[in-house]
């Protein structure tokens, strides 16, 4: 879940909370119900034993800031397609990002592709899914 914020204190990295972050008490509130009542339904757990969060993960989008998405392989080498989705606190996707034929290395192989910004859909809370499958 990312929170995109036009803010410029929010490019780059920023924290949950501590002195990077940029949400206030009320907003930090919505934002957790927003992910929980999301994760619940998406990993099918209503007890919401998957853990929030990491202590390094840029929970808030600037309007600058990039998604600069990362392939881990552990299998055959092999060409995949990645999509990205950027889907409201409600599930619907409001833009989506594509890389076809991706050619990942076998074994353990980290693919960098290029950054790129969703346009802005104004601020709010907004999960980034990814989704990857072998090309045929």
């Amino acid at each position: 879940m990312r929170h995109f914020n036009e803010d410029v204190k929010a490019n780059g990295v920023t924290d949950f909370h501590g002195e990077t972050e940029v949400f206030n008490t009320e907003q930090r509130v919505v934002a957790l119900n927003k992910y929980a009542d999301y994760a619940s339904k998406f990993w099918g757990d209503a007890q919401l034993n998957t853990p929030l969060f990491s202590d390094d993960v840029d929970v808030v989008y600037g309007p600058q800031d990039e998604i600069r998405p990362v392939i881990f392989n552990l299998e055959d080498a092999c060409k995949v397609n990645l999509t990205i989705e950027l889907q409201n606190a409600n599930g619907k996707v409001v833009e989506r990002k594509t890389f076809k034929d991706v050619s990942v290395e076998a074994g353990r192989s980290v693919t960098r592709l290029d950054g790129f910004r969703f346009r802005h859909k104004g601020e709010g809370c907004y999960f980034v899914v990814y989704k990857i499958q072998k090309s045929e």
